[in-house]
């Protein structure tokens, strides 16, 4: 209710200074009738009971009832004379008028203060600001924490995978009798399907009901909610940015399960032609609707929004940063897509090749029985490669015997067959053009795993940070919101999406407590690299068994050098105790010789 100026005089005390700001709950309540009533405030448009109460408190506060307190008309009258558009503290008296000036422009200074207003929280629940809508709810945040830890438990196992593999000294040195590591790691890459479309399901509906908000909250309903507001209903503010952060950071989080998939398979084609350009189309309409929401708000809940989170600069760099991160990454995470789908296509990911396997490696030995490979932890069922087997004597070639000089022996041309002769310069040629090819290949292939590395490690920095960020934003909305704002209810929408996990935490326990075999044969795609738990007794026999047949080899090897050496002592032996034999022999035939002359002359 508006009150006219009366006759009625009543002024505070000389040369006072006015904190209107000493009960936030009065200040709250004067505030809302100047805020709500127009586009723009209007500080002469006020309850005057609110106005009463406000000043009342602040004379017996300052100056401990020992001032005459005015009536609830005289002191409406006395606020109005200084509210006209002449009233200024040089045109009006210093008795009445000055002081009512001072009072409004008090009120107007903390009204407009861009960040850190005193009595926020107050102001903010009188007049029925929300901030969190269902979309940024507890069922959200616990799905945003579980994926986060699903995405850096993968990430550590694999780099730590990697640093075994680079220094098997460490194998040494941290010892795991209970085969932990390979437990948790297993159980990582195991349950990596089901946690891959489960990310995609989560990012997709976040993202297509974050457009859905930000429609509902741009144009026509917008300035609907905005009018219900003035009112006297909640107006809720967050809904499209907190929807925006959410997006961003559920698009991250699914390229990054996306570039887990080191082998590329049909489910990497399914997700560079599905899925990657329906969260673009998504992602831009968001983006769309979260300028345009942003742009059209008015000014008195655009100061709001500001006080809210504390900082408009931070919610506007942080939208900014996090955009243009997202859309960079997108676009390196499908050139990588397509560039992987094309390395498939060539002879080279096809395994086409003839590679020369790395020292330290323990490759599929082959079974002299079948003459097939024997599968090996990173194969498998399905993958066992033929080996070629070649009859006795294929390939093998007898030397000419030395007295046919310039002819050829009947072996060597059965051998040969009608193959082509080549001549060492161009066997030499071919040789040549195979190394290079080799070269550019696995210089293509470290280039491709290098870009793929860095782009998970700025993908899950940039997860992490979004994370800890909205954690942030959500914390100062509850502290300044009120308490029945539904962030802090469960709904059907929370639990829809919390529903979405539960494949992901069956899987795990699944994977730990059954064994990683039965979930290998449930979930692993053709080609994907990961360890069964049955296969671990295998992996240390083939490790064992590596360094045995190294030692083994190399003792053969001296064994044999030791043999050759007495062979070769024992025949030089022989060659010097040749002459000696036959000259023994030589004497024993000469005495054998003169005992029977004498034995003939004796007889006669």
């Amino acid at each position: 209710m508006v009150y006219n100026i009366t006759s009625v005089p009543w002024s505070p005390p000389q040369n006072v200074i006015w904190n209107v700001t000493l009960d936030c709950a009065l200040f709250a309540n004067l505030a809302n009738t100047i805020m709500r009533t127009s586009d723009t405030p209007n500080y002469c448009n006020i309850d005057n009971h609110a106005l009463h109460a406000l000043i009342i408190h602040f004379l017996e506060v300052k100056y401990s009832g020992g001032f005459q307190n005015g009536t609830l008309q005289q002191i409406a009258s006395w606020y109005l004379s200084g509210c006209s558009s002449i009233a200024t503290p040089d045109t009006c008296d210093v008795e009445h008028c000055s002081s009512a000036v001072d009072f409004k422009n008090a009120t107007i200074a903390e009204l407009g203060k861009s960040a850190g207003m005193f009595c926020f929280g107050e102001l903010r629940s009188s007049l029925g600001i929300q901030g969190n809508a269902d979309i940024a709810g507890v069922g959200v945040m616990v799905t945003f924490f579980l994926e986060a830890s699903l995405v850096v438990g993968f990430f550590i196992a694999h780099a730590a995978e990697y640093a075994r593999k680079q220094n098997p000294r460490s194998t040494m040195v941290f010892s795991d009798p209970l085969n932990i590591y390979e437990s948790l790691t297993g159980a990582f890459k195991a349950v990596l399907p089901t946690f891959f479309w489960s990310s995609v399901l989560l990012s997709l509906g976040i993202v297509t009901s974050s457009v859905v908000t930000a429609a509902a909250a741009a144009g026509d309903g917008q300035d609907n909610q905005l009018a219900q507001w003035r009112a006297g209903e909640d107006f809720t503010v967050y809904d499209s940015q907190l929807s925006a952060l959410a997006s961003l950071f559920s698009i991250q989080a699914t390229l990054m399960a996306s570039l887990m998939l080191e082998e590329p398979t049909r489910w990497r084609r399914v997700l560079a032609w599905t899925v990657l350009p329906m969260l673009w189309a998504l992602l831009v309409g968001l983006i769309s609707l979260t300028v345009l929401y942003t742009a059209q708000l008015p000014n008195d809940v655009q100061r709001l929004l500001q006080k809210t989170l504390k900082s408009d600069k931070l919610v506007r760099v942080f939208l900014q940063v996090s955009i243009s991160a997202t859309n960079f990454m997108m676009a390196v995470c499908g050139m990588t897509a397509f560039v992987v789908m094309y390395w498939d296509k060539t002879p080279v990911g096809q395994g086409k090749h003839v590679s020369t396997p790395e020292p330290g490696k323990d490759d599929a030995l082959p079974d002299l029985k079948t003459g097939k490979n024997k599968p090996s932890l990173n194969q498998t069922d399905g993958e066992e490669k033929q080996l070629p087997i070649r009859p006795a004597g294929e390939g093998e070639r007898s030397l000419p015997p030395k007295n046919d000089v310039g002819g050829s022996s009947p072996t060597q041309t059965a051998s040969d067959g009608d193959q082509p002769k080549r001549s060492p310069m161009t066997a030499k040629k071919g040789s040549s053009s195979t190394g290079e090819t080799g070269k550019e290949e696995l210089q293509s292939a470290r280039l491709l795993a290098a870009e793929i590395g860095v782009v998970q490690t700025i993908l899950m920095g940039m997860m992490l940070a979004t994370l800890g960020i909205f954690f942030h934003f959500r914390e100062q909305t509850i502290n300044s919101g009120v308490a029945g704002d539904p962030q802090l209810d469960w709904s059907f929408g929370q639990i829809v999406v919390l529903t979405t996990w539960v494949p992901v935490i069956i899987d795990i326990w699944w994977t730990l407590l059954v064994g990683m075999k039965k979930s290998f044969k449930r979930h692993m795609p053709i080609g994907f690299k990961a360890f069964a738990k049955e296969n671990l007794e295998m992996l240390t026999k083939k490790i064992k068994g590596g360094k045995q047949r190294a030692v083994e080899t190399v003792k053969k090897q001296i064994s044999g050098l030791r043999i050759k050496d007495e062979a070769e002592r024992q025949t030089s032996e022989a060659e010097n105790q040749a002459p000696k034999i036959r000259a023994c022999d030589g004497m024993q035939g000469t005495l054998e010789g003169g005992g029977v002359e004498e034995k003939s002359e004796q007889d006669v």
